[in-house]
Formats: C-alpha cells, sequence, structure tokens
C-alpha cells in the first residue's frame, strides 16, 4: 500500500474524531451555561478526582503558584493553559525544568498534588510505564528522497486529498485492512493531524510527544518531547542545497519547533 494510501486512513480517522467532537459541542452548547469558566467544562476526563477544591493540591496551587499563572505576570501560562498539559509536563517543569528554583521547597508528594490539582489527571497512573511505539531496528532508516504527500494542514487548509495522492477510489476502498495501530500513551484526545514523507508518518500527541512513525511498522523512528501538547500538523520541508529536511511545528504555549525529520533533533 502506498503512504499516500496510508495518510487517507489516518486522514479519515481524524475526519471522524473531529464530526464526534462537533456533536459534543453541540450538545454542550445546548446545556451548559453560555460562559465557560474552565476547560473542565469540556475536556474529558479518565478519572473522577472529585471536587476541585477540596484536591491536596489546591491550597498548595493557591499558596505557591496562583500569584504568577492567575496574570499576576504576563509572561506565565494562565492555569487554563496549564489545565491542558499532562501531569507528566508540569512535574518535569518543577523537578527539572523553569520551575526548578520555584518547586525547591516542595516535597515530591507536594508537587504531585499540584499537578493533579492543574491537570485533574492522577500523575501516578498516567505517568506509570508509558507504553511508547518500540524504537526501528538499525536497518529501518528513513529516507530523504521519499516524496512528502502534501495535504492535509500545513499545506491545503480544506483538508482535502485528491484521488492522485490518494491512490484510492470508490471501487476499491473497501479492501483497505488495517496494517498496524498505535495509542497514544497518556492520552485523552488527539488534535495533531498526521503529515507523510520520507517514509514515516510524523504527528504531535497531548502529552507533547512528536513522533516519525515507520509507515510499514508503526516502529518509531525518533520520539522528542515539546514543551506542552502538539496539536498542529507537522510540516515537512525537503532537503535543499545540502541542508537536510524539516520538521517544522508548533506547542500549546506558542513554542515554535524546527527539528531535522531524519534524525528528530
Amino acid at each position: 500500500m502506498s503512504s499516500s494510501k496510508y495518510f487517507i486512513i489516518v486522514a479519515a480517522f481524524f475526519v471522524a474524531l473531529a464530526t464526534g467532537c462537533s456533536g459534543s459541542a453541540r450538545g454542550a452548547t445546548e446545556s451548559a451555561a453560555a460562559t465557560i469558566e474552565s476547560t473542565d467544562e469540556f475536556t474529558e476526563r479518565a478519572v473522577d478526582l472529585g471536587p476541585r477544591d477540596q484536591m491536596p493540591g489546591a491550597k498548595l496551587y493557591a499558596a505557591h503558584c496562583a500569584s504568577c499563572h492567575s496574570g499576576g505576570i504576563a509572561k506565565a501560562p494562565h492555569l487554563t493553559f496549564l489545565e491542558m498539559l499532562s501531569p507528566q509536563s508540569i512535574l518535569t517543569t518543577m523537578n527539572d525544568g523553569i520551575m526548578r528554583g520555584q518547586s525547591e521547597a516542595l516535597s515530591s508528594t507536594e508537587r504531585r498534588h499540584i499537578a493533579e490539582y492543574i491537570t485533574q489527571t492522577p500523575a501516578d497512573s498516567a505517568g506509570a510505564a508509558l507504553a511508547y511505539a518500540p524504537a526501528c531496528a538499525s536497518d529501518v532508516a528513513l529516507d530523504a528522497d521519499s516524496p512528502i504527500v502534501a495535504a492535509g494542514w500545513g499545506y491545503d487548509t480544506r483538508r482535502f486529498s485528491d484521488a492522485s495522492q490518494a491512490g484510492l477510489s470508490a471501487g476499491n476502498a473497501a479492501n483497505l485492512e488495517l496494517k498496524w495501530a498505535y495509542v497514544y500513551p497518556g492520552a485523552l484526545r488527539a488534535r495533531s493531524n498526521p503529515s507523510v514523507g520520507f517514509g514515516s508518518i510524523f504527528v504531535g500527541s497531548q502529552d507533547g510527544s512528536v513522533y516519525a512513525l515507520d509507515l510499514e511498522t508503526g516502529c518509531a523512528h525518533w520520539r522528542m518531547q515539546a514543551s506542552a501538547e502538539v496539536r498542529t500538523g507537522v510540516v515537512l520541508v525537503p532537503q535543499s542545497d545540502g541542508a537536510p529536511p524539516l520538521a517544522v511545528f508548533g506547542d500549546i504555549l506558542a513554542r515554535l519547533y524546527a527539528v531535522y525529520a531524519l534524525t528528530g533533533e
């Protein structure tokens, strides 16, 4: 099956997601108040952690975080944005990232409580044994000369693939079979439109991981970690004048990334 056919399968999956989301949004609009107070009102949660103001992290957040992340400092992401991160991302930021200094006085348990309060997700269960795609064998490599399928977000905002790109028709679409599937670890939603090129599928995920997954087997050529959820499409830039090909994307904290498409660096 050609790479463009894979693209159509993945694109159809995202069309189905968008359709389902639209129906949910209409239902929420009809039943909910006109003003959305928090992402809690439209974000699906895997576990009900009870009333938010009674969580162990509520007082900790108010004492150590709210003064900056409730609008007190312009460059500090607001709680509304932090709510859309994974607990792993919050903990990484506090343990080893930009918030390490501000978190030094907090115990590991207190940090976990804050991460759970912000994201409304159990940090222990969400971060346990994440089953990322296995790495590709050393003899399975990306191909810089394999063509890029110039369709989808970043290429054509209609999100349309014509018959020549798809390699499909109404007559043979029924013969499609599942080649492989991948479940994003620690995720409840998928909002990054996959791009196909160099013999791989490039896609972002809720926990900030960006993948280059092999078209044939689904193994990971590489995985890199952005600072927050990647919900954009990944735009592939071919090699030119000796410069290696790139993969370009953004995260929900308004950070723009350009990485080497063949290595993820």
